[in-house]
């Protein structure tokens, strides 16, 4: 029988359907696992991208904070101040009563000192309330870009989150796809050893014919000598009674011509 046409035994069709199925999943695991380990680098690039836009936002929130700080020092060193449209109506009353009303030099120096006093105060005023508005600004700048780096730090932990999940289903498809290999390799390893003691049955079976002709061989052998030697025998005994004058047959004598040709 051809080689290809020789049965396959059931174990080794077993083991070939077996690493058929496992080589199908092996290349689906591992290249899900690299498409896991493709989309878990992208996520990781996007967290490290939203890393880098929440320091900046963090640098300029602390650049600000310290502009806040120096606008409070600059208030704590003007100090206390009344209202700017307050101390400006008051001026201007004083200025009113000053122009209209003043009847001595006396009532007029305390006006003038007044005067003097109350825009002094309002220039205080107007530059601490130029200062808060500052400030403020600057405190408002400060809430949009917190407001900014949460929605940035929401971005980068949902991403992280992401990345890790990614992760985790690479690991588990590398472990898959590593089993698979070595459930594979075993399976190639039992069919190896299976050809090894085929062909060492074959070789085996080879040498006991061998053995089995030569036997036989030698069995006729040895069967062709007891033959020839009853042949002889018979020979010699039919020989003697011929000597005697015995007539023989014309078997006997085909008997004498076989011993005496097979001499």
């Amino acid at each position: 029988m051809p080689e290809q046409n020789k049965p396959v035994p059931a174990e080794s069709r077993d083991l070939c359907l077996e690493n058929r199925k496992n080589i199908s999943l092996y290349g689906r695991a591992a290249s899900g696992a690299d498409e896991a380990r493709r989309k878990r680098d992208e996520q990781n690039r996007l967290v490290a991208e939203a890393k880098k836009k929440r320091t900046e936002v963090v640098s300029k929130i602390d650049a600000l904070w310290k502009q806040v700080a120096e606008k409070e020092e600059a208030l704590r060193k003007i100090g206390p101040t009344g209202r700017a449209s307050e101390l400006e109506d008051e001026l201007k009353q004083k200025e009113w009563v000053l122009q209209t009303e003043a009847t001595n030099p006396r009532k007029e120096k305390e006006l003038s000192k007044e005067i003097k006093g109350l825009e002094k105060e309002l220039a205080k005023a107007k530059e601490a309330e130029a200062v808060r508005r500052e400030a403020w600004a600057l405190k408002k700048t400060v809430n949009e870009l917190s407001t900014e780096a949460r929605t940035i730090h929401e971005t980068l932990v949902m991403h992280a989150r992401e990345s890790e999940a990614l992760h985790k289903k690479m690991f588990e498809l590398r472990c898959q796809a590593d089993a698979l290999r070595r459930s594979i390799s075993e399976n190639l390893g039992k069919l190896d050893v299976g050809k090894e003691a085929k062909e060492a049955a074959e070789r085996e079976r080879r040498e006991n014919g061998e053995k089995e002709k030569a036997e036989t061989a030698r069995a006729k052998e040895i069967e062709s000598r007891k033959k020839n030697e009853e042949l002889a025998r018979e020979a010699e005994k039919i020989l003697e009674e011929f000597r005697k004058g015995k007539k023989i047959s014309s078997s006997e004598l085909q008997v004498l011509q076989t011993s005496i040709g097979g001499e």
